[in-house]
């Protein structure tokens, strides 16, 4: 029988040995199966050439849950916000300079009002008055809510409420049934009337009734062209 000599078993040993670590090299040992050719894995997102994630790349949603460290800046009004991400031998990076407007919240009417470009003056319905001030607020700030508002009419109150609601004024006649020689000393109060003020110019007037009798504290005031009774004098438009 034919027995290949030791040149050529050997020879086919060498042959094998060779394909084999093709093969190897081809398809990688474990350590690093799975690695490009830059050593960038493919799994682990953005990393150096080292394998270590670049933390300055990372954004605040991924910085810390890739063992990196965010960094928290001073905003404005004691607000903070995202600085930027770092780790791994970075160093740590500054703060950028933050360009605050005014702080509104708490500033009075006329402070808000001077500072249009960054703040806005809130207001609510009133009776019978102009809108009241309730708030500044930045500009960007949500509209504050305000709340239900009821105005009873003016001829629904007494002397006192009459004279402390604003919006009405009470009107005054002269009952003619007290012994009094002082004039304006029997007024009685009649009726509160809308208006803030009374009119007691009298323009226009067109009215065939007769004008009431009103003496000491107490002058005639006017309702459209005719007569609406007696006011305190302090009572009347400038």
């Amino acid at each position: 029988m034919y027995r290949p000599g030791p040149i050529l078993t050997l020879t086919f040993a060498l042959a094998l040995a060779a394909c084999g670590a093709d093969k190897v090299g081809a398809l990688g040992t474990g350590a690093d199966a799975g690695a490009t050719d830059s050593g960038r894995t493919a799994d682990s997102g953005v990393v150096t050439d080292s394998g270590v994630a670049a933390c300055a790349t990372l954004s605040e949603d991924t910085c810390e849950a890739s063992g990196c460290m965010a960094k928290t800046c001073d905003g404005c009004y004691g607000e903070t916000f995202f600085g930027g991400c770092w780790g791994n031998g970075d160093e740590e990076p500054p703060c950028p300079a933050v360009d605050c407007a005014p702080e509104c919240r708490g500033l009075g009417e006329a402070d808000c009002l001077s500072l249009g470009n960054f703040c806005r003056a809130e207001y609510c319905p009133a009776c019978r008055q102009p809108d009241t001030f309730m708030a500044c607020m930045r500009a960007d700030d949500p509209p504050i809510g305000c709340p239900p508002i009821a105005c009873l009419p003016c001829d629904s109150f007494g002397e006192q409420e009459c004279a402390a609601e604003p919006g009405c004024h009470r009107v005054f006649v002269d009952a003619g049934d007290c012994a009094c020689p002082t004039p304006g000393c029997c007024m009685q109060f009649q009726r509160c009337a809308d208006g803030d003020q009374a009119d007691c110019r009298g323009d226009n007037l067109a009215c065939e009734v007769p004008e009431p009798a009103c003496g000491g504290d107490y002058v005639v005031s006017y309702e459209g062209f005719c007569y609406e009774g007696c006011v305190l004098a302090s009572d009347c438009i400038p």
